[in-house]
């Protein structure tokens, strides 16, 4: 399969979110926006004030902290998931977010043995 990313599954009490693995590209381009509005406000913040002085002192330094949040971004929202009672349980091969969802599903109704008719994204799904 052509450009196929890995995603990381987290469940918590039959709910269930993907996180794509490996460079966040809204990350990279948005910083302090994107941690924001992926509800990581301290990073935000932090991040905010250090691109500002950053910006006084040089503004070619803040690609640095760009490439920080794009190699970084994605673990921080693993992170942010677990610290909600979220586990890592599995680990998806697929070409985009709701391929990973349908794979997930599909996994997990084999395990419990219920059959899902796939469609919209489910209601359980963060």
């Amino acid at each position: 399969m052509l450009f196929v990313k890995t995603y990381t599954c987290l469940e918590k009490e039959g709910q269930f979110t993907v996180v794509k693995k490996g460079f966040n590209f809204p990350a990279f381009f948005f910083l302090f926006f994107w941690a924001f509005c992926e509800d990581l406000n301290l990073k935000g913040i932090i991040s905010l004030l250090i691109a500002f002085f950053l910006f006084l002192i040089n503004p070619d330094l803040i690609f640095l902290l760009q490439i920080l949040f794009g190699f970084m971004g994605n673990d921080w929202v693993v992170s942010k998931w677990e610290k909600k009672g979220y586990t890592s349980t599995m680990e998806i091969k697929a070409k985009n977010k709701q391929q990973a969802i349908q794979e997930v599903l599909k996994k997990y109704s084999r395990v419990l043995g219920i059959a899902i008719v796939t469609g919209k994204q489910p209601n359980h799904f963060q």
